[in-house]
């Protein structure tokens, strides 16, 4: 891991160093993903198409949820490119949450419904 420092400059922009573009092989004209999360950090994820989608679920059973939802994603050839999960009510409630790449699928709603089951109350698939 390595610690580099930019600047934000009026217009909300950031530059990337050169050594970071090159080490995650960004290139002019390249798309990148901002995640943001609830403590205030941004994780950049580098060349995003256009069909990345984050996939939100909330589940009682951590293991079995995630488990399901990486099978699924897996048997659609369905890319993932981030994913962090983390407890919302100990040993009860739990929040997990995907970036992923659809491209080639498109029936979100039918990817809804496969996963969704007894440990997965909630699940929502938001477009890029």
């Amino acid at each position: 891991m390595q610690l580099t420092f930019t600047k934000l400059d009026a217009k909300g922009r950031i530059s990337i160093p050169a050594h970071v573009r090159n080490s995650v092989g960004i290139r002019n004209g390249d798309r990148v993903a901002f995640v943001t999360k609830d403590s205030k950090e941004i994780t950049i994820l580098p060349s995003i198409s256009d069909s990345t989608a984050t996939l939100t679920a909330i589940m009682s059973d951590h293991h079995k949820g995630m488990t399901r939802i990486i099978n699924i994603l897996n048997s659609h050839r369905i890319s993932v490119i981030s994913m962090e999960s983390f407890t919302l009510e100990r040993n009860e409630k739990f929040e997990c949450n995907f970036v992923v790449d659809l491209e080639g699928y498109s029936d979100i709603d039918a990817l809804k419904k496969e996963i969704k089951d007894g440990s997965i109350e909630d699940i929502e698939i938001t477009s890029s």
